[in-house]
């Protein structure tokens, strides 16, 4: 057996160089709650991992976030969500400490017929808005706050995000939640999390639509870019 790193990559190789698959590499950042352990960030599919949340970013040449709420009750035919979606510029402090400069990308007001989870079709909507402008060879790593369970299937393509669509493969999922702000990609759901609480607030109160003229019970997005021009 031989054992080397390469450009931060760990690689077990035998005698003549052919790497062992030594499965999935993932990382989980956590604390022990009252009643169970509480995940605050966990990636997993990285080209490298290292014990440094902060690091992360290195993996990747564009970073997003995306967090969506939902209002509990229906306002006329609909129920509402609203989703918000941050861009992540990354400036690099040292070898482990990234700060993110966290930056509006987009927001989609939902409107949907019934109770569901909406999320999973904003991540699938915002994806395909990415690749319009993002080319196939790019890495492109997305912050998510829920499926904790589902993250390595998503990542690894044998779990659809909505119907029967799968993660593109130069596109990575990564878990953090917003409980705490002690990384980079916890500020940034946070941050997600504020805008949208916000824009449902303002959807509700002032909804586009109450009544479906067509009758169909696809949901209905409503999408508004950032005027700043983050890809030049």
């Amino acid at each position: 057996m031989r054992i080397s790193y390469d450009k931060g990559q760990f690689v077990i190789a035998d005698k003549d160089g052919v790497p062992y698959d030594i499965g999935e590499q993932s990382m989980i950042r956590s604390y022990q709650g009252e009643r169970k352990e509480r995940v605050v960030a966990k990636a997993t599919g990285l080209e490298f991992v290292t014990d440094q949340v902060g690091s992360w970013p290195e993996n990747f040449e564009f970073i997003f976030a995306m967090d969506t709420n939902t209002h509990p009750e229906k306002c006329g035919d609909f129920y509402c969500s609203a989703a918000a979606i941050y861009y992540g510029e990354i400036e690099k402090i040292n070898d482990y400490e990234r700060n993110m400069i966290c930056k509006p990308y987009m927001l989609i007001d939902w409107y949907h017929p019934w109770a569901m989870k909406i999320e999973s079709v904003t991540w699938m909507e915002v994806i395909k808005k990415l690749q319009e402008i993002i080319p196939d060879n790019k890495k492109v790593g997305i912050v998510i706050d829920s499926e904790l369970g589902n993250l390595e299937g998503y990542n690894n393509r044998t779990i659809p995000i909505f119907g029967q669509w799968l993660l593109p493969e130069n596109y990575t999922f990564m878990y953090a939640t917003a409980d705490t702000s002690d990384e980079w990609c916890n500020k940034m759901i946070k941050q997600c999390d504020k805008t949208a609480s916000q824009r449902l607030k303002e959807i509700v109160a002032s909804p586009k639509m109450t009544k479906n003229p067509n009758g169909g019970n696809a949901p209905i997005g409503f999408i508004s870019f950032s005027s700043e021009q983050l890809f030049k």
